[in-house]
């Protein structure tokens, strides 16, 4: 649960960055990738010895192109 609560404290942030950058709903659309990659990231975590962790903080290379992305979304649109 740990996870979760930093992901949707980081998509608050994010959310608020962008926010303040362009104040419509493309701000908050544009992190909607990031959010489904990052909730995908959280629920399908396997923690224990053996499991998938490794594999989904490697995914964060992902997930941080997409925040890229939502930024360049937002400051040329």
């Amino acid at each position: 649960t740990g996870v979760i609560v930093f992901y949707a404290l980081a998509l608050a942030f994010w959310g608020l960055a962008l926010w303040s950058v362009r104040e419509d709903a493309l701000a908050m659309l544009a992190l909607l990738p990031a959010a489904v990659h990052l909730s995908w990231q959280a629920l399908t975590l396997e923690p224990a010895d053996g499991g998938n962790a490794l594999e989904r903080f490697r995914s964060n290379r992902f997930a941080g192109l997409l925040v890229a992305a939502a930024c360049f979304v937002v400051g040329n649109a």
